[in-house]
């Protein structure tokens, strides 16, 4: 894609809405096309009906109800995005508006194929009421279950609140040229304080922060967290405040993604559950020539995994 191509997940709640105002000032920024998408549910509705066997009264008025539910949720995916086309034109942004019907995480996973990037809210309900209410728990872990499989750049809002810092994490083991590309073209056209933290222990730590120091302008510092000095360099490293977007490279494991220092994606989403985050997926290292283009020439292209 010569042209960025960013893909937000719209639902009714106010996070929803953070998430949208997060989008049009990074279309704005990147000069990027805008794809917002609204899900009818389904297997939500299928869930919530319950009935795979007929008990009393057979399957009629269920698959009645199923019809009825399904066309009010459509009606309310279009008055949605009739809302926020509006609002996006009030930002003086063309945008896509896209309804979808079928499981939420699938459908949203196979329209992010085609994009650079995701935009998604993230709703903080307390787990006890997430245990109370399984519907509610579904909607709450989309953003993590997201973070384990989505394949490209996903990026989780939970507030509006503005940004005045970017903070890239990995550790020897997950760094890549590709990711501080990622992060540096990302980061460019928004004016933000930057940060790149390399975490320890490795034995080749030291040389890891001189290759990055080489590879990244003046203006971005470069910090190394090691055991030697810190009990827990990882939990340091993304100890942030809610005006930091905070960058994590992640790899991928035989139980699943986990971040640069080996904790469950869906784990560390719930240790930071005010923090805005950008969550790399696992990919290979590139040439460092490759890198030296992307950030020496401002505003180059966020790369599709």
């Amino acid at each position: 894609m010569s042209t960025q191509s960013y893909l937000l997940a719209l639902d009714g709640s106010k996070e929803s809405h953070a998430a949208a105002t997060v989008a049009w000032k990074l279309t704005q920024a990147q000069n990027a096309k805008l794809v917002a998408l609204s899900v009818v549910d389904s297997q939500a509705i299928w869930d919530l009906l319950g009935f795979g066997t007929p008990g009393f009264i057979g399957s009629g008025p269920y698959l009645a109800a199923y019809e009825v539910i399904q066309n009010a949720l459509r009606s309310v995916s279009e008055t949605l995005l009739t809302s926020f086309e509006s609002r996006s034109e009030n930002h003086d942004i063309k945008t896509e508006c896209l309804i979808t019907e079928g499981d939420l995480l699938r459908q949203i996973f196979e329209q992010s194929k085609q994009h650079n990037l995701v935009i998604v809210g993230r709703r903080n309900i307390h787990a006890s009421m997430a245990i109370l209410d399984q519907h509610s728990f579904i909607r709450t872990s989309l953003s993590k279950r997201l973070a384990g499989i989505c394949p490209c750049p996903l990026l989780i809002v939970p507030s509006d609140k503005a940004w005045t810092k970017a903070r890239l994490v990995f550790t020897n083991e997950s760094f890549s040229t590709d990711a501080l590309g990622r992060f540096l073209t990302f980061t460019d056209p928004l004016e933000l304080e930057r940060e790149v933290f390399c975490v320890g222990p490795e034995e080749n730590i030291d040389k890891l922060v001189q290759k990055v120091k080489n590879l990244v302008p003046d203006s971005v510092k470069v910090l190394c967290f090691d055991a030697a000095e810190d009990d827990e360099p990882f939990a340091s490293a993304v100890d942030v405040t809610a005006n930091t977007l905070l960058v994590i490279t992640t790899m991928q494991s035989i139980e699943g993604r986990e971040t640069c220092a080996g904790t469950r994606i869906h784990e560390f989403l719930t240790s930071i559950p005010h923090v805005p985050v950008l969550v790399l997926p696992p990919g290979a290292a590139t040439e460092c020539s490759q890198v030296e283009k992307v950030v020496k020439v401002k505003a180059s292209p966020l790369k599709v995994s």
